[in-house]
This record gives C-alpha cells, sequence and structure tokens, in this order.
C-alpha cells in the first residue's frame, strides 16, 4: 500500500505541463492514436481511454499535483495501481503529456514470494510502445512476446523463420532448449510458434537476406552462448527501462514471455500455455505464468 505523501514525493513531473494538458483537454482520438501504434491491445485500449478520462475528471476540481495523487491512490487491487500508473506512461509516451518523466510510486507487491510477474494488459502495450524506434530491439522483445525461451535466443537463427506469401515473417521453429536454465526454467522442446503480429514487420528486416546460420538477434563478435544471450536479454531489459519498469524487482526481461504465456493460459488453459512455452511440467508452467496459487487440486 501507498499513501498521498509517498506518491507525491517519488512522482516527478511538471505541474505546468499537466495543466496544459487539462486545458486542451482529452482528445478525442485518443483510442484511435494508440490503435495506430499496432501495439496495444482493445483491452488495453479500454483502459487508458478510461482512466485518461478519470484522470481529466481529477484535474477540473484538483491542482494537477492533486489530481495525479488522488488518480494514484485511488484504487486498492495492485493490478489497478499498475494500470493507473502505465497509463500515465502511455500518455507521456504519445506525447499527450510531454516534460520530464514519471516514476513509479513505491508499491509493495502482493505477495513477498513474488519475484516475477506477468504484466497487465496496458503494461504490455507499454513495453512493445518503448521498443518502437529500433528493429532489433522490438525483434527482441517480440521474440520473447512469439514465446522463445531465453535459452532459444542465443540459437534463433535465419533457417528458423516462416514467411507467409507477402513475403513476410510470421512463424518460427523454435530451437528448443538442451538444458534447464540458470534462472532455474525447466527445457522448452522444440515447437512451431506464430510470430506476434506487432513483431513480424522487425523480424521480416532482421532475417530478409540473413544466411541460414545467422544469429538473428545478435550482431556480436562473441561466440560465448552465455554472453550472447546476456547480450539479448540486455536489450529487452532496455526496452523495460524505457517503460519505466527498469527498477521494479518483480520485473525481468522474462516477463514478457510469461505474460504472453499467461495469455494464452486464458484463452485456451494451462495444456496449451505449457505447449506454447515448450514444457511438458503443469506445475513449472504455472509457476511461471503467475498461477500456481490457483490451479484446481487435480493440476497440482
Amino acid at each position: 500500500m501507498t499513501n498521498s505523501s509517498d506518491t507525491t514525493t517519488e512522482t516527478t513531473l511538471s505541474a505546468a505541463r499537466w495543466q496544459t494538458w487539462h486545458e486542451d483537454g482529452l482528445p478525442e482520438n485518443l483510442a484511435t492514436r494508440l490503435r495506430a501504434t499496432g501495439v496495444y491491445s482493445e483491452a488495453a485500449i479500454e483502459t487508458v481511454t478510461g482512466l485518461a478520462g478519470e484522470l481529466e475528471a481529477l484535474l477540473e476540481h484538483h491542482a494537477p499535483l492533486r489530481a495525479i495523487d488522488y488518480f494514484l491512490a485511488e484504487p486498492t487491487l495492485w493490478a489497478e495501481r499498475l494500470d493507473r500508473w502505465a497509463s500515465l506512461q502511455v500518455l507521456e509516451r504519445l506525447s499527450q503529456l510531454s516534460g520530464p518523466g514519471l516514476r513509479r510510486p513505491r508499491w509493495e507487491a502482493p505477495s513477498r514470494n513474488l519475484r516475477r510477474r506477468t504484466f497487465t494488459e496496458v503494461e504490455s502495450g507499454l513495453v512493445r510502445h518503448s521498443a518502437l524506434g529500433s528493429v532489433v530491439r522490438c525483434a527482441s522483445v517480440g521474440a520473447l512476446d512469439t514465446g522463445l525461451a531465453s535459452g532459444e535466443l542465443n540459437r534463433f537463427r535465419g533457417s528458423a523463420v516462416l514467411w507467409d506469401e507477402t513475403g513476410t515473417v510470421c512463424a518460427v521453429m523454435t530451437p528448443g532448449t538442451e538444458r534447464e536454465s540458470s534462472f532455474g526454467y525447466p527445457v522448452a522442446a522444440p515447437r512451431r510458434l506464430e510470430v506476434a503480429v506487432w513483431a513480424r514487420a522487425s523480424l521480416t528486416r532482421l532475417a530478409d537476406g540473413a544466411p541460414s546460420d545467422s544469429l538473428l538477434l545478435y550482431g556480436g563478435r562473441s561466440s560465448d552462448p552465455g554472453k550472447v544471450q546476456s547480450s539479448i536479454l540486455m536489450v529487452v531489459r532496455k526496452a523495460l527501462v524505457r517503460a519505466g519498469l527498469g527498477k521494479d524487482p518483480t520485473v525481468t526481461p522474462l516477463s514478457v514471455r510469461n505474460t504472453a504465456g499467461r495469455r494464452v493460459y486464458d484463452e485456451h488453459g494451462l495444456e496449451a500455455a505449457a505447449a506454447f512455452l515448450g514444457h511438458q511440467d503443469l506445475m513449472s508452467v504455472a509457476r511461471e505464468i503467475g498461477i500456481r496459487d490457483h490451479l484446481p487440486a487435480r493440476q497440482r
């Protein structure tokens, strides 16, 4: 939980820019602008536009800093707090807000055992949005969003991509992993994965004309698999930092992949999520996507 003084202290922003935003009003085409980026789900767009309207209403009755204070302190559920903070970041990234960045208030995680978590839909879109502007960054974040394991990133070569009739990368044949990772993730089996739609253009640019044996996500000189993997994950971490999530102790680059797995679970169930992630152990899958405490007894 946080209190208003913590929020005011930890949120740095220019009161003038918020006042300017309030006077200009919420743009009627906010949802259109979000869709135009190609990285936000409809659920995320609905959440951001709804919260932006709530913030605008607060600004009609309170000074900018006080309005932000009330806006961030309103919800009691942790996920709702994350969405409110992320929505402010989204508005800032759209240049609806400009000026010094926003720092995340000190919110305690709902569980002390939560070492890595999945993202909310708004956060997922924000991370993708933060990856835009760099082909390699988009492709690296997109590879995890597609479902590749960390141990597959350093073996992801030109021969792994599949093309559609328009000459765009549409799917990949993952190489699988040979052993359990140092992070405790189990072996991932080779499998076919549909590339996340928002990342197809960047992967196509990297794969177009690349030799079949060349690494798509790494252009350095090292041949050490560990260094190659670390380098790719560092690129993803830069996107997390750009999204304002770099100092969140419950977030890692693999949160991108875990969130994608959680999305498959929500739509198709645990076995589908296991197939997507390449794992056979359902408990390992549940742990990765953050549902271990909610598994039916027969699946534990």
